[in-house]
């Protein structure tokens, strides 16, 4: 359960700066909302998106492109 509202999260999230991927102070969802109250889930989000982000930085053109790909599928 917990996997899935992390992996929903990163779907639904915006850049930001805050201990989660988004930007706490501009959530609107029901979801951003409790990520950001939870302080575990806000972690492992920001988790999953820094290593997301690690794994694009280091990819190929077509890696990235496809990595992006299903990312937005998922």
């Amino acid at each position: 359960m917990l996997a899935r509202l992390v992996a929903v999260a990163l779907l639904a999230c915006a850049f930001g700066a805050d201990a989660a991927s988004f930007d706490c102070a501009r959530v609107r969802s029901k979801l951003n909302r409790m990520i950001c109250a939870d302080p575990e889930l806000s972690s492992l989000d920001s988790r999953v998106w820094d290593a997301y982000g690690a794994r694009l930085s280091g990819a190929s053109v077509a890696q990235y492109t496809h990595l992006r790909e299903r990312h937005l599928a998922w």
